[in-house]
């Protein structure tokens, strides 16, 4: 008898998981169930074991988003958990002009790099910046080994400030903070039992010095933000002394992320919240007319929920977090969507700081999602 082809064979794998756990969870599969037998297409998260990652420089392309600059030291080990760096370029710039200045302190801490390219010409904060660094984590993830308890989030001038906006107004489950030159943005509150340390550096002849610092030691004063400040005499905005960039290096591996130091965010227009508020999902859009965002409708349970694009009750999308630890000790995401336009699902574990994203292009016709392998993060 002829083989099945290889994602046949996983499909019908996964549905028969799903078939022996109805007897406890049949209303909460039943509609998964359905739409893997009509579609009959799974898009499983990558498999880092055939991926294929050189050392040095790569550009890795983001469907519906635009790319991210990939370093990979020659002696990280792409199987053994790494840390990783996320920087965002400054506002104008692009990550071309940054990568010969970081690759060598990357290179003697044996950490990842990954510089993304902003949406928009104008700089960060735009459409859908967020999602863009989401995915990059998430993309990267896919490809090594990285350490969630080591992911830091660092940048330059608006990229330094997009990166504290993101760790505390976002709430993005990262370890560190290092920022160059940032400009100031309020920030209100920060959740969570883990608060990000922050680092910014300064050139003393830098506008930001004397118009952000200030402001910015004040901000993180009020909302109790462990930081430190390097100012750096006769430097301006883009200097980048070496022995400083190294020291804020240092600075990020020193500071790890502990185990279960979770975020629980709550469901609002734009972002769904489930199993208890530890799992969290957004949604990024591209159609014919431009960059959107999913919106969350009015009905969802703890385990799913749906998005709408155009219209609240043209519903777009649904999309399930499910607690199979019984079954494999995985918790699952599966998502259903009826569109053909280019999006990005992103999911995040904010007790470990693992993403996960899945995506489509635009014109294609959506694929069913059940990956029953997408967070390790059942207790023992």
């Amino acid at each position: 008898m002829k083989r099945l082809p290889t994602r046949l064979a996983v499909t019908r794998l996964a549905v028969t998981r799903l078939a022996r756990l109805a007897v406890t969870r049949l209303a909460v599969t039943r509609l998964v169930m359905a739409a893997v037998l009509a579609l009959l297409a799974v898009t499983l998260s990558p498999d880092r074991a055939g991926a294929q990652v050189s050392s040095g420089w790569s550009v890795v392309q983001l469907p519906g988003l635009t790319d991210y600059h990939l370093y990979v030291p020659a002696k990280v080990d792409p199987e053994l958990p790494s840390p990783l760096v996320v920087f965002l370029h400054g506002g104008g710039s692009a990550p071309s002009f940054y990568r010969s200045l970081l690759s060598g302190e990357a290179d003697l801490l044996s950490t990842v790099l990954a510089l993304p390219t902003a949406n928009s010409a104008l700089g960060w904060g735009a459409g859908q910046d967020q999602a863009l660094v989401e995915a990059t984590i998430s993309s990267v993830q896919s490809l090594l080994a990285i350490d969630p308890s080591h992911v830091s989030i660092a940048g330059h001038s608006a990229g330094g400030a997009f990166a504290y906006l993101l760790a505390y107004g976002a709430e993005l489950p990262v370890s560190s903070v290092f920022t160059l030159g940032a400009p100031f943005l309020a920030v209100t509150s920060v959740a969570g039992t883990y608060v990000p340390p922050i680092r910014m550096l300064y050139g003393a002849e830098d506008p930001n010095h004397e118009a952000a610092l200030p402001q910015l030691v004040d901000q993180w004063t009020s909302l109790q933000v462990p930081f430190e400040v390097d100012e750096v005499a006769g430097a301006d905005h883009n200097d980048f002394p070496t022995l400083d960039l190294l020291a804020g290096f240092d600075f990020m591996l020193a500071n790890s992320r502990p185990a279960g130091a979770g975020i629980t965010c709550a469901t609002t227009d734009e972002q769904l919240c489930l199993v208890g508020g530890r799992f969290k999902v957004t949604v990024a859009f591209t159609d014919a007319n431009g960059a959107g965002v999913g919106r969350v409708a009015d009905m969802s349970s703890d385990g799913s929920g749906l998005f709408w694009f155009y219209e609240p009750l043209n519903w777009e999308m649904l999309v399930k977090v499910l607690d199979g630890c019984n079954f494999n000790q995985k918790f699952w995401v599966l998502v259903a969507a009826s569109t053909d336009v280019a999006y990005t699902v992103t999911v995040t574990d904010l007790e470990t700081g693992t993403v996960k994203t899945y995506g489509n292009q635009l014109g294609t016709a959506a694929p069913a999602v059940v990956d029953l392998d997408a967070f390790e993060t059942c207790s023992s």
